[in-house]
Formats: C-alpha cells, structure tokens, sequence
C-alpha cells in the first residue's frame, strides 16, 4: 500500500499545503517526496515566504497504510524595507510594497513603472530587479531592491487604425475611450478592447499590434470584424370581421453608415383596442464628447375614442463605458373621450424626467452574464379640462434589474425584474402602467393590464446558439 503525507503549518493547512505541493496524497518512497517539495518551497516563496524550510519528519503506522506528518516552517516574511527605482534619463525615487514581498508585489510595481514608461513616449523600456541587501530584524527580513529602468527608444503614436472596419474609426476610438498617451498600456489596451466587443455591431475584436510609421512613430491596429444589426420583426393577424388587421411591427437601424446613429420604427397593435407608432433617433456623441441626444414622437389611439401624442428629447451623459446619467423633456397631448372630461377637452403635459443605470453586462444584445439597474424619476405638470396646474400634479417612478447568468453548454438564465408607480392628481388612462405581453409578463395580452402602480418579473431560460440568436 503507498503511504500518506500530512502537512502541518502554522499558517497554512494541510488542504492548502498539498494544493501547494502539487495535489498529491499518497508516495510510494521517500524519493518521490522530492519534486512535491520543490513545488512547495516555490509557492511559498512567491507568498513572501523564501526562507521555508522543513523542520522535522515524523513516520507513524495505521491502518490501511503508514502515514507520514511533514512539518513545515515558513520562518519569517520578507519585507521590502526601500525599493529605489532609476535609469538613465528616470528621476529616482522609492517605492514601497504592502505586507509580505512575493512575486506578486514586484510584478505591480514593475508593472506601474512600465505604464508611466509607456505614458512618457517609451513603451519598450525594460525594468530590472536587483536585490541590494538583507536586513533580519526580530518579526520580518527587510530588503533592498533597485529597479533598474532602461527606458530604450522614444516612440510616438501616429495613428489608431481598424483594419477590417466599416464604422468610421472616429467613432470606434471615441467608443474605446483610448487616448493616445494610453496606447501603449496594456491594461488600458485591454479595456479598450473589451469596450469595443461590447458595442452591439461588433462581432470581434483581434489582437492589437503596432506598425512601423515613421522615424520614431508607430500605428497601432485593433482589427475588428462588425456584424449587421439591422433588424425587421413582427407579426401580422387578422380574420373575416376583424377589420383592420393586429399585430406589432419593430424595424432597427443599429448603425447607420458606420455613424452609430440609431433609428427605430415600431407599430404596436396586438390589442384590437389600443394602437400606436412609436420612431426614435439617436445621435451618438455629440462634438465628440461623451453627449448623446435621443429624439422620439409617440402617438397612441384608445378605443377610438382617446388619442396621445408625446414628444420627447433627451440627453445622455456616459463618463464611462458602465454608467449613464440621462434627462429628458416630454410635452404631451392628449384628447377625445374616455376618462377624459368631455370629447372636445384636451389636456396638454410637461414632463421632466431624470435616470441613472448602471451596466455590466458583457453584451448589450443577448448577454451571457452580468446585469444592468436603472433608476428613473419624472415629475409632470398637466393644463385642461378641470385641471389648473400650480405645482407639480403627476410623478412617476421606475426601478428596473436585468441579469444574466450562463449555465451548461449555451444555456442562459436571463431574469428581468421591474417596478413602476404613478401618483398624483387628474391621472387619466394613458398614465397608467401597463404590462403583459413580450414586453414585460409573457402569458398575458399586450398591456392588458393597467394600473397606478406594478411590479413584475420574468425568468427565462435561453439556448444561444450565437450572439447574434437565443
């Protein structure tokens, strides 16, 4: 029978150590307890223990084999007492570490030297560590280190190219929030590039890489591959005696000729007694700042009897690829019968309204996991028919969560969470909340349910063969 090792440590167990040491439970001879040592004493020199050692064996006989209890001191942490970091060309100065020196805590701070490096015009200098003395002291050792910096040739950007892309490359560097002094960091590379496989007309984005322009100037190439995100969907019903036919009809433009501008077409009309259209614009990045403007026109028909026209402008204000900060204005007009006093009176409304969300979702079209929250408030002023507005008549709040969370194979769990509330004087049937149907609570007619206030939530679970399907 092979015999078993146990590990003893003050600092670590036994389940940690052996992870450490390679997994393994059981040897055959001492011989094989070599290599498992070896891995041991280097995963705990890069957690700031270098001076490890073993202290004693202890071989003990049960039952159905010998066990054998391996003691280990991780005697005391290195710490870095002063690390000096200069060059040629590079101001000195010191730096320090936090808690026990490892692999991990000279990493950063190699790492955090290379990027002010690659900020200052020089992305291939190189840095190199060398120990300067040793300093035992009663609870820890103390080091010295020298970061030596060669900061190599100075190099400057010329230009960001995507090669592959039809989106204008104004577009897609404004969307990567890289600037040119950060191209040369690969941390801020890299969430560039994430940015950018988020946009929902990317497909893919390829490793980036610079190319000669010049003396002492490079372009750097992040291919991307785009997908359309133009999309027509609906369904159309009707039958003998129904007249005008019900159904719902959504046309998408995601990006129209590479701008970013988005465009969209809805004509809702699966309940016979309410019908509408619904087109909204956006225009992305207004001057290039992070600014983007919404335009909308709603109009609403109600049993014939009641009709509502909304106009709306927004504005959006993304600081980062994450959060969004939006107001918006809306006049609206509604008139005819109904719960409205008398079919000539027409009452006409101001809304102003402001929201927050917060995205992290890693697609903003069929996403694999993250979620999203948003959080809005409005406050509306109406005139007509027996109401005189002399303050703020109507609020309506919103809360809304989405998450996602993938599962087995393609399998996603989606849930979307939402609540609503209206209150305040003379609401009428067109302020009210409205829910059921593929919108919010499926197994329902569209918006068959009205009321001042609801909260709903759906649980879906989705294949998603691609991005692009679920």
């Amino acid at each position: 029978m092979p015999d078993r090792v146990v590990f003893h440590c003050a600092d670590y167990n036994d389940e940690r150590l052996r992870e450490m040491s390679g997994g393994s439970r059981t040897f055959h001879n001492i011989e094989e307890l070599a290599a498992p040592l070896e891995k041991l004493y280097h995963a705990l020199a890069l957690e700031g223990y270098p001076l490890a050692r073993l202290d004693s064996v202890v071989y003990r006989s049960e039952l159905p084999g010998n066990v054998l209890d391996l003691f280990i001191s991780t005697a005391e942490p290195v710490k870095l007492r002063v690390g000096t970091v200069g060059g040629s060309g590079v101001d000195r100065r010191t730096v320090s570490s936090r808690g026990r020196l490892n692999e991990y805590e000279i990493r950063s701070i190699v790492d955090a030297i290379l990027g002010e490096q690659a900020d200052a015009g020089f992305p291939f200098a190189r840095v190199t560590v060398v120990p300067d003395s040793l300093l035992a002291g009663s609870e820890s050792i103390r080091t010295d280190l020298d970061f030596r910096v060669d900061r190599g040739s100075y190099i400057r950007l010329r230009r960001i190219k995507f090669p592959g892309a039809v989106t204008e490359s104004r577009l897609l560097r404004l969307e990567s929030r890289l600037r040119s002094r950060e191209a040369f960091s690969r941390t801020k590379l890299e969430r560039a590039v994430k940015r950018l496989e988020r946009l929902p007309f990317v497909d893919f984005v390829g490793t980036p890489r610079f190319e000669p322009a010049g003396s002492g100037l490079v372009n750097l190439l992040i291919p991307v591959k785009e997908r359309r995100v133009n999309r027509l969907s609906g369904v159309l019903s009707t039958a003998p005696g129904l007249g005008e036919p019900t159904g719902e009809v959504r046309i998408h433009f995601g990006n129209i000729l590479g701008t970013g501008r988005k465009l969209n077409f809805e004509w809702l009309g699966l309940d016979p007694d309410r019908k509408g259209i619904l087109v909204s614009y956006r225009e992305p990045w207004i001057f290039s700042h992070p600014w983007h403007a919404v335009l909308e026109l709603e109009h609403w028909t109600e049993d014939t009897l009641t009709t509502a026209t909304r106009y709306k402008f927004g504005l959006e204000w993304e600081p980062s690829d994450r959060l969004i900060f939006s107001g918006s204005a809306t006049s609206e007009r509604i008139g005819g019968g109904g719960d409205i006093q008398g079919s000539d009176t027409v009452l006409r409304s101001i809304w102003i309204e402001g929201g927050i969300s917060y995205d992290r979702l890693d697609y903003r079209w069929n996403p694999v996991q993250g979620y999203r929250m948003e959080i809005s408030s409005a406050a509306g002023w109406r005139r007509g028919g027996s109401v005189d507005s002399r303050g703020i008549d109507l609020k309506r709040e919103t809360a809304a969560l989405s998450a996602a969370q993938p599962l087995i194979g393609r399998a996603v769990l989606f849930e979307r969470f939402a609540v609503r509330d209206v209150s305040g004087a003379g609401i009428v049937s067109e302020d009210l909340v409205r829910f059921g149907g593929i919108g919010s609570v499926r197994g329902y007619a569209e918006s068959a349910i009205p009321a001042r206030g609801a909260g709903w939530g759906t649980v879906e679970l989705r294949w998603r063969p691609d991005r692009d399907e679920y």
